[in-house]
């Protein structure tokens, strides 16, 4: 009885300490809504002719992230510089808005959705990185 008691002893915080294991992003902030990084947001002011920002799409994990899908507003245009990102780099893509093919009259505020993929010690993890794009048209 003292041998599994002394098991359990050991093994329980383990394995909680194991499981409670959440990766920063990931992790739930005190309130209702999270703070906007400067690099994950962009506000393009009003406009009038074709326009591109560069985004970039931090890896600060020991093992290389691959992007695996954009989620993008209708008319809105993508290019991805970087599908593979090396552990601990950052990587780049490029939103570009034409007027001409975005149906948005007035203010908006559009989230795009990038869903990449890791592989840590559990296995293959998927995660999605929201950006916002504002502006007027």
């Amino acid at each position: 009885m003292k041998k599994i008691l002394l098991i359990l002893l050991f093994v329980l915080p383990l394995s909680i300490i194991g499981y409670s294991q959440v990766d920063d992003s990931d992790a739930q902030m005190f309130g209702s809504r999270r703070p906007v990084n400067l690099y994950t947001s962009f506000d393009f002011g009003k406009i009038t002719s074709a326009v591109k920002h560069d985004f970039t799409v931090k890896n600060e994990t020991p093992s290389e992230m691959v992007i695996l899908s954009f989620d993008i507003p209708d008319g809105f245009g993508i290019m991805l510089y970087d599908k593979i990102i090396s552990a601990n780099t950052n990587g780049t893509f490029a939103i570009t808005i034409d007027p001409k093919y975005v149906d948005i009259k007035g203010d908006f505020e559009k989230k795009i959705i990038i869903t990449t993929e890791q592989e840590d010690v559990l296995g293959k993890k998927r995660k999605e990185i929201i950006y916002t794009v504002k502006g007027s048209l």
